[in-house]
Formats: C-alpha cells, structure tokens, sequence
C-alpha cells in the first residue's frame, strides 16, 4: 500500500509578502492600536531628565588614620576601612568608595528631602518647597511617607566612581531639569559639609586635648564645646554606620 504525503511548500519572501497582503486588515489593525498607545504612554508617562556631576577625592600621603588603623587595638578601624575599599593605611574620608556610600546613605538621604528647591510645580519661579512636598507623596502616616520617598530616592541618585583617578560620579534623575541639576549641587554640598564637619569633629578632641595638658581653658572645653563634639561624634558613627 503507498501511503501518499502531502508536502508544505518552502517560505518564501514571496509568499510571505502574499500572506500580509490577504491580511491587511489585521496588519492595519495591530499598526493603529500600537501607535495609539505609544501615544497614550506619550502623553501620561512623563519625561526624565538626567543630570551628571563629578568631583575628585582628595589624597594624602600623610593620612590622619594610618597610626590607628596599623595600630594592634584597632580592628574595628581596620574592618571599616576593608568595607570602605581602603587600605590598612588610608584614610576613610579619601576613598571614592567613602563617598559613594556616603551619597547613597539614609542620612545624606534624609537631609536631600528635607532640602528646599524652586518649586517646578508653581507658576511662580519664587516659590519654594522642600524635595519631599515636591514629590508629592499620598500618605497620612509622615514616617511612611519618608519612607516612600527614601526609596525613591535610591532609583532617582546613582553614583559611581573610578579608583584609578578617584573621580565620583552622581547621576541624578527627576522629571524637571532644573530641579535634576539643583538635586545634584545640593547633594554634592552635603557631601562637602559632611566632610567639614567630619574633619572638625577629629581635629576639635586634639585641641581639646592639648588644652587641657596646658591648662588653659579646660573648663570651657569640658562645659562649652565637649558635650556639642561628643554628641557630634555620635552622629558621625552613626551617619557613617548608615552609609555602610
């Protein structure tokens, strides 16, 4: 008995072009329902804007903490500096690595939000408003909404840097670009305050300290200045704890 097989012509441009053509209908109709919602997502998903900025850390050959962290006592230090991608002699505050965990921080964070900024959503270029009302979060619960808007903030500021030239990178993404680059200078002048205040909180103890040795003014040390410096330098390990 021979059994006969039909066989399926091959696919050819020919024939493809033959199957859309006695489909048009369909193919119209998929054309016209993908370009209506490209419109739609067009009109309702708003448009990010990206601003870039960079700065250098800065080196020096004689670090302040290279005494402490080759000392055999300090452990702690030396596990710090591993996590911040230091060596045993570096200092934590000149690393890239320092500041990029510092921009990306729950504190930086924090003060970023509670920032004031032009208020893009007002007519009126005077008007203000901090970062949070800006981002007009809808919560009743305050430290929810905080919340919310931490998160955010994790996907809006990314941050980046280079061992090699110790450059830090920010890339900050908002959906006005005016306030995109305003995020990114105010993010950087945190940066720069922390850093201020980090090197006055470990240069002030070392005055502090000779003072007393000279006994000049160590009243005013104890009862003026070193309840602010201690309550300081707890805000510090924390700020720095956070950002790890």
């Amino acid at each position: 008995m021979v059994r006969m097989s039909q066989t399926q012509p091959s696919l050819t441009f020919s024939i493809w072009i033959a199957g859309i053509i006695a489909r048009w209908r369909l193919v119209l109709y998929v054309m016209a329902a993908t370009i209506l919602l490209a419109g739609i997502a067009a009109l309702l998903l708003p448009p990010v804007y990206e601003a870039h900025a960079s700065f250098v850390t800065s080196s020096s050959t004689n670090s302040k903490m290279s005494g402490a962290l080759g000392s055999s006592g300090s452990m702690g230090l030396q596990g710090m500096a591993s996590q911040l991608g230091l060596s045993a002699g570096g200092d934590p505050s000149e690393s890239p690595n320092f500041y990029v965990k510092l921009i990306q921080s729950e504190e930086l964070r924090r003060r970023l939000l509670n920032s004031k900024f032009q208020n893009p959503r007002s007519s009126n270029p005077r008007d203000s408003a901090t970062l949070l009302d800006i981002l007009r979060i809808n919560n009743a619960d305050s430290v929810r909404r905080m919340e919310i808007a931490l998160k955010r903030m994790q996907k809006a500021v990314v941050t980046d840097f280079d061992i090699k030239t110790n450059v830090v990178e920010l890339v900050v993404k908002s959906r006005w670009s005016d306030l995109a680059a305003a995020m990114a200078n105010r993010t950087i002048a945190l940066v720069d305050a922390f850093n201020h205040e980090c090197r006055v909180a470990w240069i002030a103890p070392r005055c502090s300290c000779s003072r007393r040795k000279s006994g000049s003014g160590t009243s005013m040390i104890r009862t003026g200045s070193g309840g602010a410096l201690r309550s300081w330098c707890s805000r510090k390990a924390a700020f720095v704890a956070t950002s790890m």
